[in-house]
Protein backbone atom coordinates (compact mmCIF):
# COMPACT_ATOMS: atom_id res chain seq x y z
CA UNK A 1 0.00 0.00 0.00
CA UNK A 2 2.83 2.35 0.83
CA UNK A 3 4.48 1.60 -2.53
CA UNK A 4 1.28 2.43 -4.38
CA UNK A 5 1.03 5.83 -2.64
CA UNK A 6 4.64 6.63 -3.59
CA UNK A 7 3.91 5.79 -7.21
CA UNK A 8 0.87 8.09 -7.29
CA UNK A 9 2.87 10.89 -5.66
CA UNK A 10 5.70 10.59 -8.26
CA UNK A 11 3.29 10.75 -11.19
CA UNK A 12 1.58 13.85 -9.78
CA UNK A 13 4.91 15.55 -9.18
CA UNK A 14 5.95 14.85 -12.81
CA UNK A 15 2.77 16.41 -14.19
CA UNK A 16 3.32 19.56 -12.11
CA UNK A 17 6.91 19.94 -13.35
CA UNK A 18 5.90 19.43 -16.98
CA UNK A 19 3.16 22.04 -16.63
CA UNK A 20 5.61 24.58 -15.29
CA UNK A 21 7.88 24.14 -18.36
CA UNK A 22 5.10 24.66 -20.91
CA UNK A 23 5.26 28.49 -20.91
CA UNK A 24 9.00 28.32 -21.59
CA UNK A 25 8.69 26.02 -24.64
CA UNK A 26 9.02 27.57 -28.13
CA UNK A 27 5.82 27.76 -30.16
CA UNK A 28 5.54 25.43 -33.17
CA UNK A 29 6.38 26.97 -36.53
CA UNK A 30 3.18 27.31 -38.59
CA UNK A 31 3.21 25.47 -41.88
CA UNK A 32 2.35 27.26 -45.16
CA UNK A 33 -1.38 27.15 -45.46
CA UNK A 34 -2.79 25.45 -48.53
CA UNK A 35 -6.36 26.32 -49.31
CA UNK A 36 -8.31 23.32 -50.35
CA UNK A 37 -11.90 22.56 -51.04
CA UNK A 38 -13.12 19.80 -48.78
CA UNK A 39 -16.31 18.03 -49.62
CA UNK A 40 -18.90 17.81 -46.83
CA UNK A 41 -19.14 14.46 -45.01
CA UNK A 42 -21.44 12.07 -46.79
CA UNK A 43 -24.90 11.57 -45.39
CA UNK A 44 -25.19 8.02 -44.17
CA UNK A 45 -28.19 6.03 -45.21
CA UNK A 46 -30.35 5.42 -42.15
CA UNK A 47 -29.93 1.96 -40.80
CA UNK A 48 -33.33 0.37 -40.58
CA UNK A 49 -34.08 -2.34 -38.04
CA UNK A 50 -34.33 -5.84 -39.34
CA UNK A 51 -37.89 -6.79 -40.22
CA UNK A 52 -39.48 -9.16 -37.80
CA UNK A 53 -41.65 -12.03 -38.93
CA UNK A 54 -45.36 -11.48 -38.35
CA UNK A 55 -46.71 -13.02 -35.21
CA UNK A 56 -49.72 -15.32 -35.50
CA UNK A 57 -51.71 -16.73 -32.67
CA UNK A 58 -51.45 -20.53 -32.55
CA UNK A 59 -54.65 -22.52 -32.18
CA UNK A 60 -55.93 -22.96 -28.67
CA UNK A 61 -55.39 -26.71 -28.86
CA UNK A 62 -51.70 -26.25 -29.62
CA UNK A 63 -50.97 -23.88 -26.71
CA UNK A 64 -48.79 -25.51 -24.03
CA UNK A 65 -50.34 -25.81 -20.61
CA UNK A 66 -47.41 -24.05 -18.96
CA UNK A 67 -47.32 -21.15 -21.45
CA UNK A 68 -47.40 -17.73 -19.72
CA UNK A 69 -50.30 -15.45 -20.39
CA UNK A 70 -47.98 -12.60 -21.54
CA UNK A 71 -44.35 -12.02 -22.56
CA UNK A 72 -42.18 -11.18 -19.55
CA UNK A 73 -40.09 -7.99 -19.62
CA UNK A 74 -36.50 -8.53 -20.65
CA UNK A 75 -33.87 -8.01 -18.03
CA UNK A 76 -31.07 -5.57 -18.92
CA UNK A 77 -30.65 -3.51 -22.13
CA UNK A 78 -32.24 -4.77 -25.34
CA UNK A 79 -30.63 -4.99 -28.82
CA UNK A 80 -32.26 -1.69 -29.86
CA UNK A 81 -30.82 0.03 -26.77
CA UNK A 82 -27.33 -1.22 -27.51
CA UNK A 83 -27.60 -0.07 -31.15
CA UNK A 84 -28.78 3.39 -30.04
CA UNK A 85 -25.86 3.70 -27.60
CA UNK A 86 -23.42 2.69 -30.34
CA UNK A 87 -24.75 5.42 -32.68
CA UNK A 88 -24.54 8.03 -29.93
CA UNK A 89 -20.92 7.11 -29.15
CA UNK A 90 -20.04 7.32 -32.85
CA UNK A 91 -21.60 10.78 -33.14
CA UNK A 92 -24.50 9.66 -35.32
CA UNK A 93 -27.79 11.53 -35.04
CA UNK A 94 -30.33 10.10 -32.62
CA UNK A 95 -33.17 7.98 -33.88
CA UNK A 96 -36.88 8.38 -33.46
CA UNK A 97 -39.92 6.27 -34.20
CA UNK A 98 -42.43 7.21 -36.87
CA UNK A 99 -46.14 6.56 -36.84
CA UNK A 100 -45.66 2.94 -37.90
CA UNK A 101 -43.25 2.25 -35.11
CA UNK A 102 -40.17 2.07 -37.43
CA UNK A 103 -36.92 3.62 -36.30
CA UNK A 104 -35.89 6.70 -38.32
CA UNK A 105 -32.61 8.64 -37.98
CA UNK A 106 -33.03 12.31 -37.15
CA UNK A 107 -30.18 14.33 -38.76
CA UNK A 108 -28.43 16.84 -36.55
CA UNK A 109 -27.61 20.32 -37.88
CA UNK A 110 -23.99 20.57 -38.93
CA UNK A 111 -21.99 23.31 -37.24
CA UNK A 112 -19.18 25.18 -39.01
CA UNK A 113 -15.83 23.48 -38.57
CA UNK A 114 -12.43 25.11 -38.52
CA UNK A 115 -10.35 24.60 -41.67
CA UNK A 116 -13.24 23.51 -43.91
CA UNK A 117 -14.05 25.75 -46.85
CA UNK A 118 -17.57 26.09 -48.09
CA UNK A 119 -18.08 23.95 -51.17
CA UNK A 120 -18.26 25.97 -54.38
CA UNK A 121 -16.56 29.08 -52.99
CA UNK A 122 -13.67 30.19 -55.26
CA UNK A 123 -10.24 30.14 -53.74
CA UNK A 124 -8.12 33.25 -54.18
CA UNK A 125 -4.83 32.70 -56.00
CA UNK A 126 -1.64 33.23 -54.01
CA UNK A 127 0.88 35.82 -55.06
CA UNK A 128 3.49 34.33 -57.35
CA UNK A 129 1.47 31.25 -58.22
CA UNK A 130 -0.03 31.33 -61.78
CA UNK A 131 -3.60 30.27 -62.33
CA UNK A 132 -3.46 27.84 -65.26
CA UNK A 133 -7.21 28.06 -65.77
CA UNK A 134 -7.08 31.69 -66.90
CA UNK A 135 -6.60 32.68 -70.59
CA UNK A 136 -3.22 34.33 -71.08
CA UNK A 137 -4.01 35.98 -74.43
CA UNK A 138 -5.45 39.48 -74.63
CA UNK A 139 -9.15 39.84 -75.34
CA UNK A 140 -8.53 41.20 -78.83
CA UNK A 141 -6.44 38.13 -79.73
CA UNK A 142 -9.18 35.80 -78.59
CA UNK A 143 -11.81 37.68 -80.59
CA UNK A 144 -9.65 37.91 -83.71
CA UNK A 145 -8.89 34.20 -83.93
CA UNK A 146 -12.13 32.78 -82.68
CA UNK A 147 -13.55 30.13 -85.04
CA UNK A 148 -15.71 30.88 -86.81
CA UNK A 149 -14.95 34.60 -86.70
CA UNK A 150 -17.72 37.14 -86.65
CA UNK A 151 -19.31 37.64 -90.03
CA UNK A 152 -17.98 34.42 -91.56
CA UNK A 153 -20.55 32.36 -93.43
CA UNK A 154 -19.38 28.78 -94.10
CA UNK A 155 -22.14 28.29 -96.69
CA UNK A 156 -20.38 30.69 -99.02
CA UNK A 157 -18.06 27.79 -99.92
CA UNK A 158 -20.60 24.96 -100.05
CA UNK A 159 -20.44 24.17 -103.80
CA UNK A 160 -17.61 21.65 -104.09
CA UNK A 161 -18.35 18.90 -106.64
CA UNK A 162 -14.83 17.39 -106.43
CA UNK A 163 -14.02 16.52 -102.78
CA UNK A 164 -10.25 16.33 -103.29
CA UNK A 165 -10.07 19.96 -104.46
CA UNK A 166 -12.45 21.30 -101.80
CA UNK A 167 -11.59 24.99 -101.27
CA UNK A 168 -12.95 24.95 -97.72
CA UNK A 169 -9.86 23.04 -96.61
CA UNK A 170 -7.54 25.86 -97.66
CA UNK A 171 -9.93 28.47 -96.28
CA UNK A 172 -9.73 26.62 -92.97
CA UNK A 173 -5.92 26.74 -93.21
CA UNK A 174 -5.85 30.48 -93.93
CA UNK A 175 -5.82 31.69 -90.36
CA UNK A 176 -6.87 35.29 -91.00
CA UNK A 177 -7.75 37.79 -88.26
CA UNK A 178 -10.37 39.31 -90.58
CA UNK A 179 -12.60 37.82 -93.22
CA UNK A 180 -13.97 39.87 -96.08
CA UNK A 181 -17.57 40.90 -95.44
CA UNK A 182 -18.45 41.52 -99.08
CA UNK A 183 -21.09 43.80 -100.53
CA UNK A 184 -24.70 42.68 -100.60
CA UNK A 185 -26.49 43.17 -103.91
CA UNK A 186 -29.99 41.79 -103.72
CA UNK A 187 -29.80 38.12 -102.72
CA UNK A 188 -26.08 37.89 -103.62
CA UNK A 189 -22.94 38.79 -101.66
CA UNK A 190 -20.14 40.15 -103.86
CA UNK A 191 -16.48 39.88 -102.83
CA UNK A 192 -14.26 42.19 -104.93
CA UNK A 193 -10.48 42.12 -104.58
CA UNK A 194 -7.57 43.91 -106.29
CA UNK A 195 -3.82 43.50 -106.01
CA UNK A 196 -0.80 45.43 -107.22
CA UNK A 197 2.85 44.64 -106.62
CA UNK A 198 6.36 44.23 -107.95
CA UNK A 199 8.22 41.06 -109.01
CA UNK A 200 11.91 40.28 -109.19
CA UNK A 201 13.31 37.00 -110.55
CA UNK A 202 16.87 35.87 -111.19
CA UNK A 203 15.98 33.27 -113.84
CA UNK A 204 13.07 34.39 -115.97
CA UNK A 205 13.53 31.67 -118.65
CA UNK A 206 14.02 28.81 -116.14
CA UNK A 207 17.23 27.52 -117.72
CA UNK A 208 20.95 27.44 -117.04
CA UNK A 209 21.49 30.95 -118.47
CA UNK A 210 19.96 32.53 -115.31
CA UNK A 211 18.81 35.86 -116.74
CA UNK A 212 17.02 38.13 -114.30
CA UNK A 213 14.26 40.69 -114.72
CA UNK A 214 11.68 42.66 -112.78
CA UNK A 215 8.07 43.55 -113.46
CA UNK A 216 4.93 45.23 -112.21
CA UNK A 217 2.04 42.86 -111.56
CA UNK A 218 -1.66 43.66 -111.23
CA UNK A 219 -4.47 41.24 -110.47
CA UNK A 220 -8.17 41.34 -109.78
CA UNK A 221 -10.78 38.91 -108.58
CA UNK A 222 -14.51 39.16 -107.96
CA UNK A 223 -16.89 36.53 -106.60
CA UNK A 224 -20.66 36.69 -106.35
CA UNK A 225 -22.26 34.13 -104.04
CA UNK A 226 -25.97 33.60 -103.49
CA UNK A 227 -27.40 33.85 -99.99
CA UNK A 228 -30.46 31.62 -100.32
CA UNK A 229 -31.97 29.19 -97.86
CA UNK A 230 -32.12 26.53 -100.57
CA UNK A 231 -29.99 26.06 -103.68
CA UNK A 232 -26.82 28.05 -104.32
CA UNK A 233 -25.09 29.81 -107.21
CA UNK A 234 -21.59 31.25 -107.41
CA UNK A 235 -19.83 33.25 -110.12
CA UNK A 236 -16.14 34.14 -110.23
CA UNK A 237 -14.04 36.23 -112.60
CA UNK A 238 -10.30 36.80 -112.22
CA UNK A 239 -7.45 38.27 -114.22
CA UNK A 240 -3.70 38.83 -113.93
CA UNK A 241 -1.17 40.81 -115.96
CA UNK A 242 2.55 41.42 -115.52
CA UNK A 243 4.81 43.86 -117.35
CA UNK A 244 8.49 42.88 -117.41
CA UNK A 245 11.17 45.47 -117.96
CA UNK A 246 13.76 43.65 -120.11
CA UNK A 247 11.92 40.62 -121.54
CA UNK A 248 8.32 41.57 -122.39
CA UNK A 249 7.91 38.19 -124.13
CA UNK A 250 7.54 36.68 -120.66
CA UNK A 251 4.66 38.91 -119.64
CA UNK A 252 1.71 37.12 -118.00
CA UNK A 253 -1.76 37.50 -119.39
CA UNK A 254 -4.35 35.22 -117.83
CA UNK A 255 -8.01 35.29 -116.93
CA UNK A 256 -10.72 32.87 -115.80
CA UNK A 257 -14.51 32.70 -115.65
CA UNK A 258 -16.20 30.17 -113.44
CA UNK A 259 -19.79 29.35 -112.52
CA UNK A 260 -20.94 26.90 -109.85
CA UNK A 261 -24.42 25.84 -108.82
CA UNK A 262 -26.09 23.52 -106.34
CA UNK A 263 -29.65 22.33 -106.82
CA UNK A 264 -31.17 21.01 -103.59
CA UNK A 265 -33.56 18.35 -104.86
CA UNK A 266 -34.41 17.23 -101.32
CA UNK A 267 -32.93 17.34 -97.84
CA UNK A 268 -30.68 14.40 -98.72
CA UNK A 269 -30.14 14.88 -102.45
CA UNK A 270 -28.46 17.66 -104.42
CA UNK A 271 -26.92 18.22 -107.84
CA UNK A 272 -23.71 20.25 -108.15
CA UNK A 273 -22.27 21.67 -111.38
CA UNK A 274 -19.13 23.56 -112.34
CA UNK A 275 -18.24 25.35 -115.58
CA UNK A 276 -14.76 26.84 -116.12
CA UNK A 277 -13.10 28.74 -118.94
CA UNK A 278 -9.49 29.67 -118.23
CA UNK A 279 -6.63 31.10 -120.29
CA UNK A 280 -3.03 30.99 -119.00
CA UNK A 281 0.44 31.29 -120.42
CA UNK A 282 2.61 28.24 -121.07
CA UNK A 283 5.28 27.58 -118.44
CA UNK A 284 8.95 27.58 -119.34
CA UNK A 285 11.05 24.60 -118.27
CA UNK A 286 8.37 21.92 -118.57
CA UNK A 287 9.17 18.62 -120.25
CA UNK A 288 6.88 19.28 -123.26
CA UNK A 289 7.07 23.07 -123.49
CA UNK A 290 9.03 24.10 -126.63
CA UNK A 291 12.52 25.28 -125.82
CA UNK A 292 12.91 27.36 -128.98
CA UNK A 293 9.60 29.23 -128.62
CA UNK A 294 10.02 32.99 -129.13
CA UNK A 295 7.06 33.78 -126.82
CA UNK A 296 4.97 31.92 -124.28
CA UNK A 297 1.80 30.70 -125.93
CA UNK A 298 -1.72 30.66 -124.51
CA UNK A 299 -3.12 27.55 -122.83
CA UNK A 300 -6.92 27.41 -122.89
CA UNK A 301 -8.78 25.10 -120.49
CA UNK A 302 -12.51 24.40 -120.63
CA UNK A 303 -13.93 22.20 -117.93
CA UNK A 304 -17.38 20.93 -116.92
CA UNK A 305 -18.20 18.91 -113.78
CA UNK A 306 -21.52 17.39 -112.69
CA UNK A 307 -21.94 15.63 -109.33
CA UNK A 308 -25.06 13.96 -107.92
CA UNK A 309 -24.97 13.51 -104.13
CA UNK A 310 -27.38 11.50 -102.01
CA UNK A 311 -27.27 10.51 -98.34
CA UNK A 312 -29.32 7.59 -97.06
CA UNK A 313 -28.35 7.98 -93.39
CA UNK A 314 -24.79 7.21 -92.49
CA UNK A 315 -24.19 6.13 -96.08
CA UNK A 316 -23.54 8.80 -98.73
CA UNK A 317 -23.06 8.23 -102.47
CA UNK A 318 -21.65 10.57 -105.11
CA UNK A 319 -21.77 10.01 -108.86
CA UNK A 320 -19.45 12.43 -110.66
CA UNK A 321 -18.58 13.15 -114.26
CA UNK A 322 -15.89 15.49 -115.64
CA UNK A 323 -14.80 16.59 -119.09
CA UNK A 324 -11.71 18.77 -119.64
CA UNK A 325 -10.52 20.23 -122.92
CA UNK A 326 -6.97 21.67 -123.04
CA UNK A 327 -5.64 23.47 -126.12
CA UNK A 328 -2.15 24.91 -126.66
CA UNK A 329 -1.93 27.84 -129.04
CA UNK A 330 0.73 27.84 -131.80
CA UNK A 331 3.76 30.05 -131.16
CA UNK A 332 6.55 31.44 -133.36
CA UNK A 333 9.95 29.81 -133.13
CA UNK A 334 13.15 31.72 -132.44
CA UNK A 335 14.74 30.72 -135.77
CA UNK A 336 11.55 31.34 -137.71
CA UNK A 337 8.53 29.21 -138.43
CA UNK A 338 5.57 28.17 -136.27
CA UNK A 339 5.39 25.60 -133.51
CA UNK A 340 1.84 24.25 -133.70
CA UNK A 341 1.72 22.45 -130.30
CA UNK A 342 -1.12 20.37 -131.75
CA UNK A 343 0.34 17.13 -130.34
CA UNK A 344 -0.28 18.48 -126.83
CA UNK A 345 -4.00 19.20 -127.25
CA UNK A 346 -6.15 16.72 -125.34
CA UNK A 347 -9.66 15.99 -124.16
CA UNK A 348 -10.05 14.03 -120.92
CA UNK A 349 -13.25 12.42 -119.65
CA UNK A 350 -13.67 10.96 -116.18
CA UNK A 351 -16.47 9.13 -114.37
CA UNK A 352 -16.21 8.44 -110.64
CA UNK A 353 -18.35 6.83 -107.94
CA UNK A 354 -17.66 7.58 -104.28
CA UNK A 355 -19.34 5.96 -101.29
CA UNK A 356 -18.71 7.18 -97.75
CA UNK A 357 -19.82 5.96 -94.34
CA UNK A 358 -20.12 8.35 -91.39
CA UNK A 359 -18.16 6.85 -88.50
CA UNK A 360 -18.80 9.95 -86.41
CA UNK A 361 -20.36 13.33 -87.00
CA UNK A 362 -16.88 14.65 -87.82
CA UNK A 363 -15.26 11.78 -89.75
CA UNK A 364 -16.19 9.56 -92.72
CA UNK A 365 -14.49 6.61 -94.34
CA UNK A 366 -14.83 6.48 -98.12
CA UNK A 367 -13.99 4.43 -101.19
CA UNK A 368 -13.79 5.82 -104.73
CA UNK A 369 -13.55 4.20 -108.14
CA UNK A 370 -12.81 6.29 -111.25
CA UNK A 371 -12.37 5.59 -114.95
CA UNK A 372 -10.64 8.03 -117.30
CA UNK A 373 -10.17 8.39 -121.02
CA UNK A 374 -7.74 10.73 -122.76
CA UNK A 375 -7.97 11.56 -126.43
CA UNK A 376 -5.20 13.14 -128.52
CA UNK A 377 -5.64 14.19 -132.12
CA UNK A 378 -2.11 14.71 -133.50
CA UNK A 379 0.85 12.36 -133.00
CA UNK A 380 4.25 13.73 -131.88
CA UNK A 381 7.53 13.09 -133.69
CA UNK A 382 7.47 9.31 -133.11
CA UNK A 383 4.11 9.02 -134.91
CA UNK A 384 2.23 7.39 -131.99
CA UNK A 385 -0.90 9.14 -130.73
CA UNK A 386 -0.92 9.34 -126.94
CA UNK A 387 -4.60 8.46 -126.40
CA UNK A 388 -5.15 6.18 -123.40
CA UNK A 389 -7.61 4.89 -120.81
CA UNK A 390 -7.14 4.58 -117.07
CA UNK A 391 -8.63 3.50 -113.76
CA UNK A 392 -8.22 4.66 -110.17
CA UNK A 393 -9.10 3.01 -106.85
CA UNK A 394 -8.93 4.94 -103.57
CA UNK A 395 -9.88 4.43 -99.92
CA UNK A 396 -9.44 7.03 -97.21
CA UNK A 397 -10.78 9.23 -94.45
CA UNK A 398 -12.53 12.58 -94.74
CA UNK A 399 -13.14 15.14 -92.00
CA UNK A 400 -16.24 17.27 -92.42
CA UNK A 401 -17.08 20.87 -91.57
CA UNK A 402 -18.40 19.83 -88.15
CA UNK A 403 -14.83 19.18 -87.06
CA UNK A 404 -13.31 22.33 -85.57
CA UNK A 405 -9.70 21.07 -85.65
CA UNK A 406 -9.24 18.97 -88.81
CA UNK A 407 -10.81 19.37 -92.23
CA UNK A 408 -10.22 17.71 -95.59
CA UNK A 409 -9.36 14.18 -96.65
CA UNK A 410 -6.50 11.73 -97.13
CA UNK A 411 -6.53 8.57 -99.24
CA UNK A 412 -4.39 5.86 -100.80
CA UNK A 413 -4.94 3.36 -103.59
CA UNK A 414 -3.78 2.11 -106.95
CA UNK A 415 -4.15 3.26 -110.55
CA UNK A 416 -2.95 2.73 -114.06
CA UNK A 417 -3.01 4.32 -117.52
CA UNK A 418 -3.07 2.06 -120.60
CA UNK A 419 -2.29 3.35 -124.13
CA UNK A 420 -4.88 2.69 -126.80
CA UNK A 421 -2.35 1.69 -129.46
CA UNK A 422 0.72 -0.54 -129.56
CA UNK A 423 4.28 0.64 -129.12
CA UNK A 424 4.00 2.23 -125.65
CA UNK A 425 4.04 0.63 -122.22
CA UNK A 426 1.32 1.23 -119.65
CA UNK A 427 1.91 3.07 -116.38
CA UNK A 428 0.69 1.84 -113.01
CA UNK A 429 1.49 2.25 -109.34
CA UNK A 430 0.38 3.31 -105.87
CA UNK A 431 -1.40 6.65 -105.65
CA UNK A 432 -1.67 8.87 -102.56
CA UNK A 433 -3.86 11.96 -102.35
CA UNK A 434 -4.44 14.41 -99.51
CA UNK A 435 -5.95 17.81 -98.88
CA UNK A 436 -5.91 18.05 -95.11
CA UNK A 437 -5.80 21.08 -92.83
CA UNK A 438 -5.17 20.94 -89.08
CA UNK A 439 -5.80 23.84 -86.70
CA UNK A 440 -3.29 22.93 -84.00
CA UNK A 441 -3.88 26.03 -81.87
CA UNK A 442 -5.79 29.27 -82.15
CA UNK A 443 -2.69 30.83 -83.74
CA UNK A 444 -1.15 27.98 -85.78
CA UNK A 445 -2.47 25.82 -88.63
CA UNK A 446 -0.93 23.18 -90.88
CA UNK A 447 -1.83 22.04 -94.39
CA UNK A 448 -0.89 18.70 -95.94
CA UNK A 449 -1.37 18.23 -99.69
CA UNK A 450 -0.54 15.24 -101.86
CA UNK A 451 -1.45 14.46 -105.43
CA UNK A 452 -0.81 11.47 -107.66
CA UNK A 453 -1.61 11.85 -111.35
CA UNK A 454 -0.69 10.22 -114.64
CA UNK A 455 0.81 12.94 -116.83
CA UNK A 456 1.28 12.68 -120.59
CA UNK A 457 4.35 13.49 -122.64
CA UNK A 458 5.38 13.87 -126.26
CA UNK A 459 8.80 12.38 -125.47
CA UNK A 460 9.68 9.66 -127.98
CA UNK A 461 8.99 6.15 -126.67
CA UNK A 462 7.12 7.13 -123.48
CA UNK A 463 3.43 7.42 -122.62
CA UNK A 464 4.14 9.67 -119.63
CA UNK A 465 4.84 9.35 -115.92
CA UNK A 466 3.11 8.70 -112.63
CA UNK A 467 3.69 12.12 -111.06
CA UNK A 468 3.67 12.27 -107.27
CA UNK A 469 3.65 15.51 -105.33
CA UNK A 470 3.59 16.17 -101.60
CA UNK A 471 3.45 19.54 -99.87
CA UNK A 472 3.41 20.80 -96.32
CA UNK A 473 2.60 24.33 -95.14
CA UNK A 474 2.52 25.98 -91.73
CA UNK A 475 0.80 29.25 -90.90
CA UNK A 476 1.26 31.18 -87.67
CA UNK A 477 -0.07 34.47 -86.35
CA UNK A 478 2.76 36.32 -84.61
CA UNK A 479 0.33 39.14 -83.85
CA UNK A 480 -3.35 39.56 -84.71
CA UNK A 481 -2.25 41.73 -87.64
CA UNK A 482 0.97 39.85 -88.62
CA UNK A 483 0.67 36.35 -90.10
CA UNK A 484 3.46 34.25 -91.63
CA UNK A 485 3.39 31.15 -93.84
CA UNK A 486 6.13 28.66 -94.70
CA UNK A 487 5.75 25.78 -97.12
CA UNK A 488 7.68 23.13 -98.99
CA UNK A 489 6.62 21.07 -102.03
CA UNK A 490 8.39 18.10 -103.55
CA UNK A 491 7.50 16.62 -106.95
CA UNK A 492 8.95 13.61 -108.74
CA UNK A 493 8.24 12.55 -112.35
CA UNK A 494 9.79 9.21 -113.38
CA UNK A 495 8.92 8.83 -117.08
CA UNK A 496 8.01 5.35 -118.25
CA UNK A 497 10.24 3.45 -120.73
CA UNK A 498 12.85 6.23 -120.90
CA UNK A 499 15.72 7.19 -118.62
CA UNK A 500 14.30 10.56 -117.64
CA UNK A 501 13.58 11.40 -114.04
CA UNK A 502 12.62 14.89 -112.88
CA UNK A 503 12.68 16.22 -109.32
CA UNK A 504 11.34 19.58 -108.24
CA UNK A 505 11.82 21.07 -104.76
CA UNK A 506 10.03 24.36 -104.07
CA UNK A 507 10.06 26.37 -100.84
CA UNK A 508 7.80 29.34 -100.05
CA UNK A 509 7.86 32.05 -97.40
CA UNK A 510 5.05 34.61 -97.02
CA UNK A 511 4.50 37.45 -94.59
CA UNK A 512 1.19 39.36 -94.44
CA UNK A 513 0.54 42.55 -92.51
CA UNK A 514 -3.14 43.40 -92.01
CA UNK A 515 -3.66 47.13 -91.90
CA UNK A 516 -7.34 46.32 -91.42
CA UNK A 517 -10.07 44.16 -92.81
CA UNK A 518 -9.77 45.68 -96.29
CA UNK A 519 -6.01 46.27 -96.78
CA UNK A 520 -3.18 43.73 -96.54
CA UNK A 521 0.50 44.25 -97.25
CA UNK A 522 2.37 41.12 -98.34
CA UNK A 523 5.81 39.82 -99.23
CA UNK A 524 6.39 36.40 -100.83
CA UNK A 525 9.60 34.55 -101.60
CA UNK A 526 9.85 31.33 -103.64
CA UNK A 527 12.88 29.19 -104.41
CA UNK A 528 12.68 26.36 -106.95
CA UNK A 529 15.38 23.75 -107.49
CA UNK A 530 14.69 21.60 -110.56
CA UNK A 531 16.87 18.58 -111.35
CA UNK A 532 16.47 16.27 -114.36
CA UNK A 533 18.42 13.43 -115.89
CA UNK A 534 17.78 14.97 -119.33
CA UNK A 535 20.77 17.00 -120.59
CA UNK A 536 20.76 20.77 -120.00
CA UNK A 537 17.46 20.73 -118.10
CA UNK A 538 18.50 21.66 -114.53
CA UNK A 539 17.75 25.15 -113.27
CA UNK A 540 17.24 27.21 -110.14
CA UNK A 541 15.02 30.23 -109.80
CA UNK A 542 14.23 32.72 -107.04
CA UNK A 543 11.14 34.95 -107.20
CA UNK A 544 10.34 37.80 -104.83
CA UNK A 545 6.94 39.52 -104.76
CA UNK A 546 5.87 42.51 -102.66
CA UNK A 547 2.60 44.37 -102.91
CA UNK A 548 -0.70 45.36 -101.42
CA UNK A 549 -4.10 43.64 -101.63
CA UNK A 550 -7.35 45.51 -101.21
CA UNK A 551 -10.71 43.81 -100.72
CA UNK A 552 -14.20 44.45 -99.48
Amino acid sequence: MVGFRKLVFAVALGLVVAGSWLPLARPAVAEWRVDTTVAPPPVLKPRMPRARPPQTEPPADDLPEAAPSERPAAEGPTDEDREEETREEAGAPPSAANADGETVLVPEPQMPQDGIIVVGEPTAAHDGLPDMRQEARPAEDIAAFNFPPAGYNPYLFSIEPVPLTDRRTREFFYLEPYYALGVRIGSFVVFPEAQIGAIHTNNIFRNSARLGDQAVEVAGNVRAVSDWRRHAVEFRASGLASFYDTFPTEDDRSYAFEARSRLDISKRTNLETLLLHQVDKDVRGLRDSPVDAAVRGDVTTDRAVVALNHRFNRLAVQLRGTITDVEYAPVPAIGGGIITNADRDTVQREVAVRTSWALYSTMDVFAEVAATGRQFFTPPDDGIIRSSTGERYRVGLSFGPANTHIRGEISAGWGRQVPDGAGLAEIDGVIVDANLSWRATALTTFLLTARSDFIDTTTTGSLGALSRQVGFEARHAFRPYLVGTAGITYTVNPYESVSINERDLTTDLTLEYYLGRETILFARYRHTDFVSTAPNSDYRVDILRVGVRVRM
